[in-house]
């Protein structure tokens, strides 16, 4: 009889068990029809408020909306998200920040943070794009314990992506290109991504493969104003020599010379749009201190009612009410000084002659590539946003690139190996033969 009723309490307690994991699955399940369907709002992203049914609406707060524009403009300008996190910094431009549970937000400001522009960057939220599944999480048995870890999925592997779900802050072709570059940057992943861009005179760094083994291809500075590209596959096997190696003057000039090439019928366009934004662009320090500036101005005035209403004599609530209010008035009068400061700093509207200069400029797109004073790293920057790859082959003396476009083209350009002993500084064949002609001719 004990027996029986011992058997009957397991029977009962597996199929509690039973009926719980049911439940959970149940669960699971509505929370995943709910997200097919995009209206699983688990936690919204700053500078988006949950609206009417559940729905994603932008923040009405032109602040944080300009803010937020303003970082994606800028990495679209610098193309890295350590250089935004640096210029928001050296400007003491601040970033929204949402504090509190998921029913009693509070929305605040604080210092740019390298981890909150990446967020900002790499939501997809922001290009008007509902993700869900994003993430999974990883069970394992490790020195006798459980162990879960959070991972990330491809984006192919997202269990739900609905785009133009709500009004973005950016479009999706947008994003994709902006995670592209954000991947390109990441110099962890090694060989498999161009990485960011660097100082170095070698432009066709990161851009430059091994059409032999398919390695990346290192840019070295043997002496002062010497560029040499070696295929990085001899560094996995030191018994086997570099597969392709080759000095990178040449190599730069002879890429350089294609990009002009495209460049050349758009220098007047870029000219036109170039002083089109000198003259209409207002300084994004001054708008968003401006910003600031009414924000705290609204602070003030808050703070001003709030201690009109209260009981003078009742001290133990004026007096804090005082406070705030002597914060907020010091807030306000901070602000417009850093605004007078930034103001006064502001460079003279371009001029006549400028505007010549950036024509000139314009009508000279090689000679403005060749000046002494042009920057290396916005020539690198202009060959990765032309350039997807170059494939570089090595048969008998002569090196092979193939330029592969971002569009899909294709361009082949060859150039000679150097042989030993030679160098860029020695007199050319060819004229050596015309002298030798001219010397004869007047001997005679």
């Amino acid at each position: 009889m004990q027996h029986m009723a011992l058997s009957v309490l397991c029977l009962k307690g597996t199929i509690s068990e039973m009926e719980v994991a049911n439940f959970r699955e149940r669960g699971q399940a509505a929370l995943r029809q709910k997200a097919q369907r995009g209206a699983l709002v688990q936690r919204v992203a700053v500078g988006y408020l949950r609206g009417v049914d559940d729905r994603i609406e932008k923040d009405p707060d032109a602040r944080i909306q300009s803010t937020i524009d303003l970082v994606f403009r800028k990495f679209a300008e610098l193309g890295s998200v350590r250089q935004v996190y640096f210029w928001l910094d050296r400007q003491q431009i601040e970033l929204p920040v949402v504090l509190g549970t998921k029913d009693a937000r509070e929305k605040g400001w604080q210092a740019a943070r390298y981890h909150a522009v990446l967020s900002i960057l790499k939501n997809p939220v922001y290009a008007g794009a509902y993700a869900y599944g994003r993430t999974k999480t990883i069970t394992r048995l490790e020195a006798g314990q459980k162990v879960q870890r959070r991972v990330k999925r491809r984006r192919e592997d997202w269990a739900v992506l609905i785009l133009d779900h709500h009004e973005g802050y950016i479009g999706w072709d947008v994003y994709q290109s902006n995670q592209a570059m954000i991947v390109h940057n990441d110099n962890a992943n090694g060989h498999a991504v161009r990485g960011a861009v660097r100082h170095g005179e070698a432009l066709l760094a990161g851009l430059l493969r091994c059409g032999h083994c398919g390695a990346k291809m290192l840019a070295q500075y043997p002496r002062q104003r010497v560029i040499r590209y070696q295929c990085s596959g001899y560094m996995l096997n030191r018994d086997q020599s570099s597969c392709v190696m080759f000095g990178g003057l040449r190599a730069d000039c002879l890429v350089s010379e294609q990009l002009l090439r495209c460049l050349s019928p758009l220098g007047i366009d870029a000219a036109t749009a170039a002083i089109a934004a000198l003259e209409s662009a207002n300084d994004e320090r001054i708008h968003q201190k401006t910003l600031a500036l009414e924000q705290a101005r609204y602070e003030v005035a808050h703070a001003r009612r709030q201690y009109d209403v209260v009981d003078p004599s009742n001290r133990l609530v004026a007096a804090e009410l005082e406070r705030r209010w002597n914060r907020a008035l010091a807030a306000e009068a901070e602000l417009e000084a850093e605004i007078a400061a930034l103001e006064d700093g502001l460079e003279h509207p371009i001029t006549d002659a400028q505007k010549r200069e950036l024509m000139n400029f314009a009508r000279d797109i090689p000679g403005l590539w060749d000046a002494p004073d042009s920057s290396p790293e916005y020539k690198k920057r202009l060959l990765r946003i032309a350039l997807k790859e170059i494939t570089a082959t090595c048969e008998a003396e002569t090196i092979r690139l193939v330029l592969h476009w971002q569009g899909g083209d294709h361009i082949q350009v060859e150039f000679p190996k150097i042989h030993t002993g030679k160098h860029r500084y020695a007199t050319s064949h060819e004229i050596v033969e015309m002298i030798g002609e001219r010397y004869v001719k007047d001997r005679c």
